[in-house]
């Protein structure tokens, strides 16, 4: 299982209720993975950011107006490799992009995505939530678990999750699960495995992460053809609308597959 690292994390954020939190939140990402912090901020900010930032090496410049296009153009130019943004959810006007503009983002910027809700209220991180599906591609999740996990000192939980009660279902994700926590186990990362079957697997996933008190969940994004996956765009833009905690969206990388290990 290959390993993850970011050198190069982008905020993209306004400065709204509780930007303080978000601010933070990606400091404390940044000088964990010793990463340089470009800021884009869109509102001048009245926090003392010179604070914030202090220990690690950061880059902000206040832009005029929200432009995806430019997002994704400072991607490409820096060469950065996380993205983290503040969405919008319901009625609330806290955050950058709405869920829309955030989900079309995440699907053409090709990068690791970082979506925090825009009313999210605090830094600590005790447990993060890996779903694994019934799709070959979900262990591939694997190594930005481990990652995240190492970096923000936290335990995993691999919860495996069909909306299917079939025998396959049920036998594919505890094969997948096992294999990811062997994996991980390899690498040094403990983990615990729980399998939740039947019903919406958004739902499934966030009551889970809920009951556990989890800091972040990090789902898959690429389209595919298995509905039942959180590869459909389907779930993976009802998770980040409704997921009250940080959303890590990543994309397959086909360097990345987890070789089983019965």
């Amino acid at each position: 299982m290959s390993s993850v690292t970011f050198t190069r994390i982008l905020l993209a954020c306004n400065d709204s209720q509780n930007s303080e939190f978000v601010f933070q939140f990606a400091a404390k990402l940044a000088w964990g993975f010793n990463a340089k912090l470009y800021v884009s901020l869109y509102d001048k900010s009245k926090h003392d950011l010179a604070a914030i930032f202090n220990k690690v090496e950061h880059e902000i410049v206040v832009r005029p107006e929200l432009s995806i296009k430019e997002i994704q153009h400072t991607v490409i130019e820096k060469d950065i490799d996380l993205v983290i943004t503040t969405v919008k959810q319901g009625d609330s006007s806290n955050g950058l992009l709405t869920i829309k503009d955030a989900c079309r983002f995440i699907d053409h910027v090709n990068k690791p995505v970082l979506t925090i809700p825009g009313n999210y209220s605090t830094v600590s991180v005790n447990t993060i939530v890996a779903p694994i599906d019934t799709s070959h591609e979900t262990r591939q999740k694997g190594p930005y678990v481990i990652a995240m996990s190492r970096k923000l000192n936290c335990e995993v939980k691999i919860l495996g999750v069909s909306s299917d009660k079939g025998k396959d279902a049920l036998s594919t994700i505890c094969n997948y699960s096992r294999q990811v926590s062997n994996k991980m186990a390899d690498e040094g990362t403990g983990s615990e495995i729980e399998t939740i079957v039947g019903g919406n697997i958004t739902n499934l996933t966030l009551d889970y992460a809920k009951k556990v008190n989890a800091g972040l969940i990090i789902i898959m994004t690429e389209q595919e053809v298995n509905f039942k996956s959180f590869f459909s765009g389907k779930y993976s833009e009802q998770m980040i609308k409704f997921s009250p905690i940080p959303v890590l969206s990543v994309c397959p990388i086909d360097l990345v597959v987890s070789e089983a290990r019965m």
